[in-house]
């Protein structure tokens, strides 16, 4: 550490410096003096070709700030058209279809199904989401259908086995009623309510 303090030192550094040969100083200044000029001639440059520098970002700016109508306009009449400004109008062209894309799976969201419906009989093209939405509708009415005739063969299999039931019931009754009038014994004479059985 006291080694790097007393390098640091400007009597040290003159020190050293003194006792370096010739042979070696010689180099060692020419190649100060190049990297100086090298340097001075970048510095020099950039002053020299400033305003070609300015004039280049000026182009850039204005190619990035284009009217992506008129660099389509441009492009389709062959006209010339900068990198920066084609890469622009490419940009805006996907925004737009983009844009467009999603405006279009809004509207068949939110589109009924009496509507789709109405353009796929006019014989209008439909989107894939309308087609989509159209055909998972049309499943789930087939289901509701099934559904629904599912329950209604339940409540008439209910009936049919109630009216079974019944003409059962009355047929046993009828078959007693008789046993006991040719018997001799009838007990029960009441009329039979033959609504009751009828489901009325």
């Amino acid at each position: 550490m006291k080694s790097l303090l007393g390098l640091g030192s400007g009597g040290a550094i003159s020190g050293i410096w003194q006792k370096i040969p010739a042979y070696v100083k010689i180099p060692v200044i020419f190649g100060l003096g190049v990297l100086a000029a090298s340097e001075l001639t970048i510095d020099a440059n950039h002053a020299l070709q400033s305003a070609r520098i300015f004039l280049g970002q000026a182009a850039q700016s204005e190619a990035q700030a284009v009217d992506p109508a008129k660099t389509r306009a441009a492009m389709r009449t062959g006209a010339p058209v900068t990198g920066a400004e084609a890469l622009l109008a490419t940009q805006v062209d996907q925004g737009d279809a983009d844009a467009q894309q999603k405006q279009a799976l809004a509207t068949a969201a939110t589109e009924s199904i009496d509507d789709i419906r109405a353009k796929a009989k006019r014989g209008l093209k439909l989107t894939t989401t309308e087609s989509f939405r159209l055909k998972e509708y049309e499943i789930k009415e087939q289901e509701l259908r099934a559904k629904t005739a599912e329950a209604q063969k339940i409540e008439a299999d209910a009936r049919i086995a109630a009216a079974l039931a019944a003409q059962a019931e009355a047929k046993a009754r009828a078959e007693r009623i008789i046993a006991e009038s040719v018997a001799g014994t009838l007990t029960d004479d009441r009329p039979i309510d033959l609504r009751r059985f009828m489901g009325k």
